[in-house]
Parts: C-alpha cells; sequence; structure tokens
C-alpha cells in the first residue's frame, strides 16, 4: 500500500477509535457537573490529573518502549511485549513497597489502582497498533467509551454513588477493555517467560527512561501556565483562560489523532532512502491544515466564543487567538519529537522539552504578572515557538526536512492581519482584515482545498450513486 494512502488509512480508523472518548469528555461534563458536588468534580480532576503524572514514573515509561521497539522489524514483538511486561512488573514491587510511605495521600489507593490497570490497556493497545492490529486499537476506545457512559449512568444516575461511582466507572471501563484486547490479541501467545531478557531490558530502559522527565516537563510546560493566572490573575481570570482553551484543542485533539499514525510512519519510514521527502511533505500538509484551520478560528473567534460560552466568559475571546497560534508550535514540535522517537534518540526529546519548559515559567513569570491569563498564553505560543525551532534544527543531524518558508511567512502575515482584525474597534477595518487574512490562507492553499473538496464531493456522490 502508498505509504500516504497508508497513513491516511491508519488517521481515520484511529480517529475512530479516539473520537468517542474526546467526544465524550466533552458531553460527559454536564452530567458530572450535576451529580457531582463541586468538592467530589474536583476530586476527581486531581485524581485523572496524578494519574497522569505518574504513570510515566511508576512504569518507567516502558509503554512507549513496547510500541516502538514492537515496531522495529530486527526485533521479536512477543519478546518486547514480555520484557516490557517485566520492566512494568518490577516498577510494581517497587511502587508497592512505596504505598506505606505515601498513604497519606489523598485518593493514593485509587490513583495506584488507575495507573496499573490503565498501564496494562495502554502497553497491549500500544503494542496491537505496533504490530498492524489497528482496528483493535480503535475498537478498544469504542468500547472503553460505551462502557463508561453505560457505567456512568448505572453508577451516578441511578444509584447515586457520586465520587465512587465515577471512580468506579473508571475502573471498569479499564477493566473490561484490558478483557477485550487480552482475548483479541491472545496476549497468552505473545507472552513467555523464555523470551525475557535482560540485555533487551537494558535497550528499552535506555530508551524509555530519558522520556519519564520528557514527559513531566511536558507537562509542566502546558499547565504551569494555570498555575501563574491563578497566582497572578485570581481564579476568575484562570476560568477564562480554561474556557478559552476549549476552542483550540478541537484543532489539538485532530492533530493528536493523527499522531498515533505518524508514529508508526515515521518509524517505517525512517530509514528509507526517500524518507526525508516523506517526512518533509509530512510535516508541510500538517503546518497547512493547521493554519487553515487556526485562521478561521481566529477571525470568528468572537462569534464562537459567543456562540458557546456564556456571557461572563465573553472576554475570553480576548485569549483564543494567542492558544490558537500556539496549537500550530506546539504540533510542530511534536511531530519533530517524533524524530527522535524513530531515530532512538530519546535523550534529544528529553533536553528540548526542558528548554521549552524553561522558557515558558521564566516568561510566565514576566508576563502573567503584567498581562494576567493572556499574558500566559504569549507565553505559551512564544515557549512552543521557540521549542519548535530549537528541534527543527537539531533534528536535521537525523532527517534532513525541508520547509516551505515562504508559506510560513504568508500564513503569520495572515495571523497577524486575523489578530489586529480582532482587536481592532473599527468595523470596517476588521472586515476587511478578516476577509484578506481568509483569502490570503485560502488562495496559498488552493491546490490541497480543491483536491479536500473534490475527494468529498467524490465521497458524497459516490454513496448517493449507490442508493440509487
Amino acid at each position: 500500500m502508498d505509504k500516504y494512502k497508508k497513513l491516511l488509512n491508519n488517521s481515520l480508523l484511529f480517529a475512530i477509535g479516539n473520537m468517542g472518548t474526546k467526544v465524550l469528555t466533552f458531553l460527559m461534563v454536564p452530567l458530572y457537573t450535576r451529580l457531582l458536588s463541586t468538592a467530589d468534580f474536583g476530586a476527581s480532576d486531581l485524581i485523572t490529573t496524578m494519574v497522569n503524572v505518574v504513570t510515566p514514573i511508576i512504569t518507567l515509561s516502558s509503554i512507549d518502549a513496547v510500541f516502538r521497539f514492537a515496531l522495529d522489524k530486527t526485533y521479536n514483538p512477543a519478546k518486547v511485549l514480555t520484557n516490557g511486561f517485566v520492566i512494568s512488573a518490577f516498577s510494581l514491587v517497587i511502587s508497592t513497597i512505596a504505598i506505606p510511605f505515601v498513604w497519606k495521600v489523598p485518593h493514593i489507593g485509587v490513583i495506584f489502582t488507575l495507573t496499573f490497570l490503565g498501564a496494562i490497556v495502554n502497553m497491549m493497545q500500544e503494542y496491537s497498533r505496533a504490530i498492524g492490529y489497528i482496528r483493535v486499537f480503535a475498537f478498544t476506545g469504542l468500547i472503553s467509551t460505551v462502557v463508561t457512559i453505560i457505567s456512568n449512568l448505572i453508577l451516578l444516575v441511578v444509584l447515586r454513588l457520586g465520587l465512587t461511582g465515577f471512580l468506579l466507572s473508571m475502573v471498569i471501563a479499564l477493566v473490561v477493555s484490558a478483557i477485550y484486547l487480552s482475548v483479541f490479541l491472545k496476549v497468552w501467545r505473545h507472552f513467555s517467560l523464555r523470551f525475557v531478557d535482560f540485555t533487551m531490558v537494558k535497550k528499552m530502559l535506555a530508551y524509555s527512561i530519558p522520556l519519564i522527565p520528557n514527559t513531566l516537563s511536558w507537562w509542566l510546560s502546558s499547565a504551569s501556565s494555570r498555575i501563574f493566572v491563578v497566582t497572578f490573575a485570581g481564579v476568575a481570570a484562570n476560568g477564562l483562560f480554561a474556557a478559552a482553551n476549549k476552542l483550540p484543542s478541537i484543532v489539538s485533539i485532530l492533530y493528536s489523532i493523527f499522531t498515533q499514525a505518524w508514529q508508526m510512519s515515521a518509524v517505517e519510514e525512517f530509514e528509507d532512502e526517500k524518507g526525508s521527502k516523506f517526512y518533509s511533505n509530512i510535516l508541510d500538509l500538517t503546518i497547512r491544515v493547521l493554519t487553515i484551520g487556526i485562521v478561521f478560528l481566529i477571525v470568528f473567534n468572537k462569534f464562537i466564543v459567543h456562540l458557546l460560552l456564556s456571557q461572563e466568559y465573553f472576554l475570553a475571546w480576548t485569549i483564543v487567538p494567542w492558544l490558537a497560534v500556539s496549537v500550530l508550535y506546539t504540533s510542530i514540535a511534536s511531530f519533530l519529537g517524533t524524530i527522535y522517537v524513530a531515530a532512538l534518540k530519546t535523550k534529544g526529546v528529553l533536553y528540548t522539552t526542558i528548554f521549552g519548559a524553561i522558557i515558558n515559567v521564566a516568561l510566565n513569570l514576566i508576563l502573567t504578572k503584567s498581562f494576567g491569563a493572556v499574558g500566559a498564553a504569549i507565553s505559551t505560543s512564544v515557549a512552543f515557538l521557540l521549542l519548535s525551532v530549537v528541534r527543527f534544527f537539531d533534528t536535521q543531524k537525523f532527517m534532513k526536512i525541508e520547509v516551505n518558508w515562504k508559506y510560513l511567512a504568508i500564513s503569520h502575515l495572515a495571523f497577524l492581519m486575523a489578530f489586529v482584525a480582532n482587536y481592532i474597534h473599527s468595523p470596517q477595518v476588521t472586515a476587511v482584515l478578516s476577509l484578506v487574512s481568509i483569502l490570503l490562507i485560502i488562495i496559498t492553499n488552493k491546490k490541497l482545498l480543491t483536491t479536500i473538496f473534490g475527494s468529498m464531493n467524490k465521497f458524497i456522490t459516490t454513496k448517493m450513486s449507490w442508493k440509487h
């Protein structure tokens, strides 16, 4: 299969598997806020956040190692999975010994339970993705979504179990997902003690351990803005920041789904003699799709905020443009990060992410204090821009990637006009600048848009003719 078509097909499959979960996070919020007290809702958010933070530490990022090494044709996938479980089992023993020392941490038992169940499910999911069982990966997401909805309705709506019901529904969804993966992957055929190889364990740990502080640094870089907003601008400002972040997050969610497919293609095509051209083409396509979405989001920013958010959150429009642009830089940085993964040079991911986190924190200290939530959004945008630049030049030693600098300049000119259109108080000037920015991004992407609409038209026509 053509590598571009394969990437597209995988992206669509991952979209099917992920969209249910992503949509669920939006649709279930009204239910949670209605049936959970503010204290319980806050506790549920804290628990899920803590699980995300401690998972790479407790598992030693072995989940990422299983995915990367199982993709490598020089290794036996079953041997990779077995040694991944060995690493996780070792971490489990160490963590169990440490539990009495941290037992006073709120909900520590639930956090560890969800972490280990999630680690088992995620490891099998990543393994299924690496060995080509994409449909198993995708359906796991759908099954998890359905089970979560049903268990939430029973435990929260019918039985009124509150926070306990919410946490139980998460456990049930993970257990069902683990059973589904075990059965359809026939895990017992892929696991054997005779595959235990401490040389491979060392290789996997050399790859995965640098990813632990990288994950934490990435989280810090993303979450630090809210801490500074609360500190310097107050809780209300953080509410505006969180609300504003919901709009660009739609774009970032779509990119995160694409990333799951791209990671596979990036590793598979890394050694190919035409790999550089493939990487360059996909990066260019990624940038073009993102810039189109971002320009339209900024131009119609106030209308979208007015449509989706209540009046008390309307000032979130002042923050949205900066967060929208930061999505572009975050996505580029993430794309370039896959080069380190493909090259098995994860220390580069670590060092560059720490650099980005330091820049973000430093800028937040300066800008958030002066400009509040808008300053935090600017800090995030600039930090990820600099991270993208550093990663671009650093990864050139692994993969020579060409960038269409002319298009980047034109797209940023469109961003600038859209920004001015947002903040200026003249309706006439706003209309002109908005129109010009949209036309600029459409004209420079004429070929791409023609292809997209042509494919959509062909799909619709085919379906309609089939019905007749």
